[in-house]
């Protein structure tokens, strides 16, 4: 085992109330990884010992240096999702058992530690925490609802997850909650501007989040409208390629990935998003809690959220996109409340969810 937390600020002599596990087979910089270091920062207020636990190699350190961070695999990539398991049992021997083991994100991963808490006669609370459509992991081989037997709690963060699962079991312990949203630290976009042609996308550029067609709908609209891409990953050369392709160099552009995103976000037509699926989209929703508007596919979390015409819009394939931008352009419309925007996000405020999320964790203790 590696610990990579070498300037950590906790004790080992400090008397904790409990111990929790966050674990998770791999980490970057993403909305997942942001939620989880809120949360276990607020535990940690409430003198809880924070672990967190990744069981493939770091590329680069994505936790708060005030958490504790362990790796256990050097090898890495891991060629298929059952090498996790023995890996998790090497977890359990080398810094033993906490009282709470939060297993996240995939269902699968719940098995794998129940499997290693019984191996080495271990006892902990498992809690299964889903941060993607359940039916998104199940046909991706991490795991469907079966494997949420084994969890003592179930945290799920649409209510199509939580319908789902209950239809599959009722017996299983399943909430619904909410991801936490630091609204005050988000600048507010007061004043809607019908003229604006700035069209934004926040996050990974990877293949399920489908950024190829917004580029293409860019394309075919009547209307020159510009697109600001901030984010990095797999898909950015093939983008770009197809930014060429188009001839749209001069509509399309590409910042990388930015700490501070809302940073580069100008005079705002809306955010526009194009995922196959989706577990919660915080940047859809930290988009409305900064007055703007959301384009979006119908995934999970977003249709929870975005009613058509007053602050944003869904839509289901390339044209429809197309022809939502069009009408934009044409009429000048909807003018937008950003008000409204950000009042449908108030119930997301992130001091009152991560109390609740701290509370729904430990009432299984």
């Amino acid at each position: 085992v590696m610990k990579l937390s070498t300037d950590n600020t906790n004790d080992s002599s400090t008397k904790y109330t409990y111990t929790i596990d966050f674990l998770v087979p791999y980490g970057s910089h993403g909305g997942i990884e942001s939620v989880l270091n809120d949360t276990a920062l607020s535990l940690l207020q409430q003198n809880i010992r924070v672990r967190v636990i990744q069981l493939s190699k770091a590329s680069n350190r994505w936790v708060h240096p005030d958490i504790e961070f362990y790796t256990i695999s050097q090898s890495t990539p891991l060629n298929d999702v059952t090498e996790y398991i023995p890996l998790c049992k090497q977890y359990l021997i080398s810094l033993g058992a906490p009282d709470i083991i939060i297993a996240t994100p995939f269902p699968m991963l719940t098995m794998f530690i129940k499997l290693a808490l019984l191996e080495t006669n271990m006892t902990s609370k498992i809690i299964s925490w889903l941060h993607a459509p359940i039916k998104a992991y199940d046909d991706n081989a991490a795991g469907g609802p079966e494997c949420l037997n084994y969890a003592n709690l179930v945290l799920v963060l649409s209510r199509s997850n939580y319908h789902i699962i209950h239809s599959f079991n009722p017996d299983i312990n399943i909430r619904l909650v909410k991801n936490p949203i630091d609204i005050d630290s988000l600048h507010f976009y007061s004043h809607y501007n019908t003229k604006s042609r700035n069209l934004y996308y926040i996050g990974r550029l990877s293949q399920e989040k489908n950024i190829s067609l917004i580029i293409n709908a860019i394309s075919n609209t009547t209307d020159k409208w510009e697109l600001t891409i901030i984010g990095d990953g797999n898909e950015r050369n093939s983008l770009e390629d197809l930014t060429k392709k188009l001839n749209l160099i001069d509509q399309i552009h590409f910042t990388g990935w930015q700490p501070r995103p809302w940073d580069y976000v100008q005079s705002p037509a809306a955010l526009i998003i194009a995922s196959e699926y989706e577990g919660f989209s915080l940047v859809c929703y930290e988009a409305l809690a900064s007055g703007i508007p959301v384009i979006s596919t119908k995934v999970d979390g977003v249709v929870d959220i975005i009613c058509n015409g007053a602050n944003g819009y869904l839509y289901d394939s390339q044209n429809e996109l197309t022809d939502i931008l069009n009408y934009m352009a044409l009429h000048s419309i909807p003018d937008f409340n950003p008000t409204e925007c950000r009042n449908a996000i108030l119930p997301y405020n992130k001091p009152d969810v991560l109390n609740d999320i701290t509370n729904t964790i430990l009432s299984i203790i």
